[in-house]
């Protein structure tokens, strides 16, 4: 048989964790501990009021402190849990960096203000070796400088040779 749908005016707040005292409510310490429990594993607002069957703006007024509804137990409360949450999402992330690259590039922006910017390093490197004769022939060419022809270099080789600085960019 299909329970009838009750209008949300006709829900009564879950019992032992919100007092009714005609139109207020009163939160228990039982329900005290239920949003801390909710907002510490990272339940909005509007998901702990659907659990303790209020309005869903009613713990949003009760923890803003520029509303007349304020309540600092129920708003210190939420504080903690949803302090409890971050903590133990931080630590999550911190586990998975150890083994995620991008996670620890996730954090590093975030917590240490780190940035993505092209950053140009220049490494100088001098090279000691013979510069080609452009003006030989293609035979006289390979025989120099083709990888399949090569020659261990000989003293005399050296003394001739050139010492070029080349500038690598990367």
């Amino acid at each position: 048989m299909a329970r009838p749908k009750t209008k949300p005016k006709d829900r009564k707040p879950r019992a032992g964790l919100i007092e009714m005292d005609g139109p207020n409510y009163h939160v228990t310490a039982l329900g005290l501990a239920h949003i801390q429990e909710m907002a510490a594993i990272g339940c909005q607002t509007t998901e702990v009021c659907a659990y303790l069957r209020v309005n869903s703006g009613w713990l949003r007024r009760k923890i803003d402190e520029s509303h007349d509804e304020y309540d600092p137990d129920i708003a210190d409360t939420y504080a903690e849990g949803r302090s409890e949450y971050v903590k133990r999402l931080r630590t999550a992330q911190q586990n998975l960096a150890d083994v995620n690259a991008q996670m620890a590039i996730h954090l590093g922006k975030q917590d240490l203000n780190q940035r993505d910017d092209a950053v140009e390093h220049r490494h100088v490197h001098q090279v000691v070796g013979t510069m080609p004769d452009y003006e030989a022939s293609s035979d006289q060419w390979r025989r120099q400088f083709a990888p399949e022809t090569m020659q261990p270099m000989r003293a005399i080789d050296v003394e001739d040779a050139e010492v070029v600085t080349v500038e690598v960019r990367k």
